[in-house]
């Protein structure tokens, strides 16, 4: 995954924050900054959870939920949703690059994952396509 250059300024003025110092102004780009760092992170995420799927499918690596659980220290539930968001990402493959620059968050990808969750085979791709 490249960064993109919205991503990489985000990056850099996260790092260099200094919260103690700022004004409002200041302190609402820091966040604004912020949730493209996150989304950048959660899209980053997106693809080692597609390819420790395919580790796992070929016997090389443990299942997603379990990696993410021993890995991260996530709970159980936290990483049967996170590694869902893939199912999101296939069937609207735009998701992950809107993701990746930041503009969804991991919370939307959840609710498209949990409304997919709900439809079956057909529908899914109808209301998705």
């Amino acid at each position: 995954m490249r960064f993109t250059p919205t991503a990489t300024v985000a990056w850099r003025s996260v790092v260099d924050a200094d919260p103690s110092r700022m004004d409002r102004s200041e302190l609402g780009a820091v966040l604004r900054a912020l949730q493209v760092v996150r989304s950048l992170c959660d899209a980053v995420e997106l693809d080692v959870t597609a390819r420790t799927r395919k580790l796992a499918d070929t016997g090389r690596s443990e299942p997603v939920e379990a990696l993410l659980v021993n890995e991260t220290g996530r709970s159980a539930r936290d990483a049967r949703r996170a590694a869902a968001r893939n199912t999101a990402c296939d069937a609207a493959p735009g998701l992950q690059a809107a993701l990746a620059d930041g503009t969804l968050t991991g919370g939307h990808l959840d609710a498209v994952a949990t409304a997919i969750g709900r439809l079956e085979g057909d529908d899914v791709v109808a209301e998705f396509a």
